[in-house]
């Protein structure tokens, strides 16, 4: 009986044992699980620190940039350490005219190793070149379309000030503006922001041209070099501030108005940008009117109906707008237009 007893004893020990055995490798196993949860949260919150370090080099980046834009002389450099970061730089990259990469780049280090982040803005330092970016672009003041009959707008219409439409003009695209767009015109209709005009610098433009000089002159000759299957090639630039009545042309490249635009009541072929520094205004009586590009007027567009054709093609806006090389920048400053994150 008493080894009964001692052997029973002995068996509730052994159990009380491996009850505390497997008790504590739960724990132990509980402990691990928490320990590697408290690690990875840990690592988590480095990688945000990091990814917020960065974003903070490239706003920074970003600000440097447009202070130094006049100059072009800003690349990068030392940010400042924020978040426990062990590095901070900046760095800018070139890419085609008009854009510029301004990159803000962080490292966290971690109990395994170290956390990285790159924060990447796409900015453009020439914000008016979106302009080019429609068929018809209006600038502060208002597009007036009006008429069905042989006004067709294949392309983006974009205003600083409102879109008007009377009449159900043919309209292939979409109406940006800050300001309202009238509910006739027959489209999508976006809230757009704010596009400075692009000012451009008749010297440059000057330089470049085929034909410069008055606008009397450049009507002039348009009609006298005027040929049906031979365009004029190149640009042509109408430099004083007096209302151009242009009534005949077949021209490939660009024309450049430094005051009023007035068409109508012939045949007007342009292949490329048509360039007026204040109002275009449609005169009707006859003749139709081509222009495959963009016509860009910065004192609006009135009185757009006829026999018009204004086709947006996107080829000849990247040329004219790397004609703005000449100053580098405009006259806005640079413009984040996207990011991302590495």
């Amino acid at each position: 009986m008493n080894f009964y007893r001692k052997d029973k004893g002995i068996i509730s020990l052994v159990a009380i044992l491996t009850i505390g055995l497997f008790a504590l490798s739960a724990v132990t196993i509980s402990l691990m699980g928490a320990l590697k949860e408290l690690t990875k949260n840990r690592n988590n919150v480095m990688g945000e620190r990091s990814f917020y370090t960065a974003e903070a080099a490239a706003r920074e980046g970003v600000y440097q940039y447009k202070k130094h834009s006049a100059s072009s002389s800003y690349s990068g450099g030392n940010a400042i350490l924020l978040n426990d970061s062990s590095t901070a730089q900046i760095t800018v990259n070139s890419l085609p005219w008009p854009y510029g990469e301004v990159i803000g780049f962080a490292i966290n280090d971690m109990p395994n190793g170290t956390t990285t982040r790159k924060v990447i803005f796409t900015t453009t330092v020439f914000p008016e070149g979106e302009a080019f970016d429609y068929a018809l672009y209006g600038g502060a003041n208002n597009i007036d379309l009006r008429g069905s009959e042989g006004l067709d707008i294949k392309g983006n219409i974009f205003s600083n000030g409102t879109i008007e439409c009377s009449g159900n003009p043919n309209t292939e695209g979409d109406f940006f503006s800050p300001n309202t767009t009238d509910n006739d015109c027959s489209g999508d209709k976006f809230i757009a922001d704010y596009i400075s005009p692009p000012v451009i610098n008749p010297d440059d433009f000057i330089a470049e041209a085929t034909f410069a000089s008055t606008s009397l002159a450049v009507v002039n000759y348009l009609n006298e070099n005027y040929d049906l299957n031979n365009p004029i090639i190149g640009i042509i630039f109408a430099d004083d501030t007096s209302e151009m009545t242009l009534k005949k042309a077949n021209l490939k490249g660009a024309l450049v108005v430094n005051g009023n635009l007035s068409l109508g009541g012939g045949d007007v072929t342009i292949d490329g940008i048509v360039y007026v520094a204040g109002k275009t205004t449609f005169k009707g009586g006859g003749g139709k009117i081509n222009i495959k590009g963009s016509l860009i007027s910065l004192g609006g567009i009135e009185k757009l109906a006829g026999s018009v054709t204004i086709e947006y093609n996107k080829d000849s806006a990247s040329i004219w707008k790397d004609l703005f090389d000449h100053s580098t920048t405009g006259y806005s400053n640079p413009t984040p237009i996207n990011w991302r994150e590495e």
